[in-house]
Order: structure tokens, then sequence, then C-alpha cells
């Protein structure tokens, strides 16, 4: 689902560059594949930071439940 969202967000910032930094006036310029490359970069690590954060905080609620379950303290 992320990953629809780093193609999406780098598509959009980058025909955005294009336009504004680079003025191309008909279709899309270099600047444009310059920019997505890069955006698909960077938005693709905060997206696996973001997916990385929730599944750490899932793995925590699972080892508490065990540890309610089983009568132990979690740490």
């Amino acid at each position: 689902m992320l990953n629809t969202f780093v193609f999406f967000l780098s598509r959009v910032v980058g025909y955005i560059v294009d336009k504004t930094v680079f003025r191309t006036e008909r279709g899309v310029g270099p600047g444009f594949y310059i920019t997505v490359i890069i955006g698909q970069i960077v938005f693709g690590i905060l997206a696996s930071l973001i997916v990385a954060y929730f599944s750490r905080h899932r793995e925590f609620r699972a080892d508490a439940g065990s540890a309610r379950l089983l009568g132990t303290r979690s740490r």
C-alpha cells in the first residue's frame, strides 16, 4: 500500500520540479525522471521507517499480551 504512495508522490514532485525549476513546456523533461528516481528512493526509505515502526509496535503489544496471559512480567 505504501509503495503506491511512494510512486504517486514521487511523480507529483517530479512533475512540479520539472515544470517550475526546469520550465519544461511540452511533456516531461529529464528533470522529471531524475526527480522521480530520487523521490522514490527518499519516499521509499520514509515508507520503510513507517512500516518498521508499526511492526515494532505490534510486536511489543504481542509480547505484552503473551506475558499477561502467562502471568509473567514483560520488560
